[in-house]
């Protein structure tokens, strides 16, 4: 009985075609959410789980139209909650790097990378760290009424 509550429920979830308006997102971003959602129902393509290689995942993620190296990182981090990724590229962390580092200016991806690596294996955990940070750190609150975004 639950598993094909489960199964309908998953069923209306991805034939569900939103707006781009309704994900306050641009027609081609919007594009990229129905295209993804389609191969997702059509089976053409299966989501990464916590059991897949995280490198396999990363790649395979990529070869979805609009989902590129940082979308694919996230996800990982995410929705998979790998403990050792970092999204590549993320002005947020590059400027709470160097606020936290005490950096006169943010590193570049490079160089926000090369920094990264060192927190190894638990690059996941600065992340999260780092974008509480660049929020406001211990002040920040959540405003419920702002919604999901």
């Amino acid at each position: 009985m639950l598993r094909t509550k489960a199964r309908l429920l998953n069923e209306r979830t991805i034939s569900f075609q939103p707006s781009p308006r309704f994900l306050r997102a641009s027609r081609q971003k919007a594009g990229y959410v129905r295209g993804i959602g389609e191969r997702i129902r059509d089976g053409s393509f299966r989501l990464p789980s916590v059991a897949d290689d995280p490198v396999e995942a990363r790649e395979r993620l990529m070869t979805l139209s609009g989902i590129g190296p940082w979308t694919a990182s996230c996800y990982l981090l995410f929705v998979l909650g790998e403990p050792d990724v970092w999204p590549d590229g993320d002005r947020a962390l590059q400027v709470a790097i160097a606020a936290v580092l005490d950096l006169a200016h943010p590193p570049t991806t490079r160089e926000a990378v090369a920094i990264a690596s060192s927190w190894s294996p638990h690059r996941s955990t600065a992340a999260r760290m780092l974008w509480h940070d660049y929020l406001g750190g211990r002040d920040y609150m959540i405003d419920p009424a702002a919604g999901f975004l």
